[in-house]
């Protein structure tokens, strides 16, 4: 992971310790990255399949990195989670207490203290809802943990940089849901959604208020 971190050209490398000076106080980051065990001793490793290796970082000590599996059955099981997820009344549990006992349980130790989970995700684990993974406790990954995702390891740091705005700031709110106004006509080859077309959405009491006080600060 820290490898990673340090991994861009055109950026300095970072050491674990300015990382972990980041982290959120009882937080870790976990960060899964996709990766070919290659070796420069045996030729026949460039054909090997894809891994999946996790690195924990927490507040003290050392990262700890494990090879979790291979990519194509994690992955396989990340997008069978995602689908159920996006289904009514679909079963999360299965895949999802499958890709837990992967991916999160080989870092049980470690994690015991923790209760805030960074999780930076590679490949299709990128668009898995970690959160929503049950635990061996029949509760959900959010019960046990704050989750919250960055795109990767770095973006730890990208947070302290501070930028000079380009302009002033643009606020919009209460707005208009059914109110088509001058938009285009869509294709008549895609067929809407009918729950999309027959739903109806009510203006947000308040927010035309708020709008107007937040742009006058």
């Amino acid at each position: 992971m820290v490898a990673r971190i340090g991994a861009s050209a055109a950026s300095a490398p970072v050491k674990a310790s300015d990382a972990q000076a980041l982290l959120p106080e009882r937080g870790a980051l976990l960060e899964f990255v996709v990766r070919k065990p290659l070796s420069l001793h045996d030729p026949k490793s460039a054909d090997s399949a894809a891994v999946i290796s996790g690195c924990l970082l927490v507040c003290k000590g050392a990262p700890v990195c494990r090879d979790l599996g291979k990519a194509d059955t994690i992955e396989a099981l990340a997008v069978v989670l995602r689908s159920a997820a996006m289904t009514t009344g679909g079963d999360v549990d299965a895949a999802g207490g499958q890709l837990r006992k992967l991916i999160v349980d080989p870092f049980a130790t470690e994690l015991h203290a923790i209760d805030h989970l960074i999780i930076a995700a590679d490949g299709a684990l990128h668009l898995t809802p970690f959160a929503a993974l049950p635990t061996e406790r029949g509760q959900r990954l959010l019960h046990k943990f704050a989750v919250s995702y960055l795109t990767s390891g770095r973006d730890l740091l990208r947070m302290t940089v501070q930028t000079k705005p380009r302009g002033p700031a643009v606020m919009m709110g209460d707005p208009a849901y059914d109110d088509q106004g001058t938009a285009p006509q869509q294709n008549a080859s895609v067929a809407p959604r009918s729950d999309v077309v027959l739903a109806k959405f009510a203006p947000l009491p308040g927010t035309a208020q708020e709008t107007k006080e937040l742009a006058s600060l």
